[in-house]
């Protein structure tokens, strides 16, 4: 059996992780560009890079979020799809999942 308090202090220490990484990248996706065309590509380059990382992090936190709200419901570990039980295996490595491995 998981232990649903120690999975949701995790689950919301990982949003803190996150959402720093977001202010940081946000941070660094702001800065101006170089006014010359041809010094323009690597910070071009790294301004697609962090774009795509603060996307997948807020994908990551809404994945956090819908697991939270799972452990708040009483509804943890249970696939969202078929409603049967995720396998713990499962949700030791990956405690926000909110589906099964066949429903994945």
């Amino acid at each position: 059996m998981t232990d649903t308090a120690k999975t949701a202090a995790s689950l919301k220490a990982r949003i803190v992780e996150l959402t720093a990484e977001i202010a940081y990248l946000d941070a660094k996706t702001t800065q101006r560009l170089p006014i010359n065309s041809s010094e323009q590509a690597n910070p071009r380059t790294e301004l697609a890079r962090n774009e795509a990382l603060e996307a997948q992090h807020s994908a990551e936190i809404a994945q956090i979020e819908r697991a939270l709200n799972h452990i708040e419901a009483g509804t943890y570990g249970i696939c969202d799809a078929c409603g049967d039980k995720i396998a713990p295996a499962r949700l030791e490595v990956q405690p926000d999942a909110t589906k099964c491995i066949k429903c994945a």
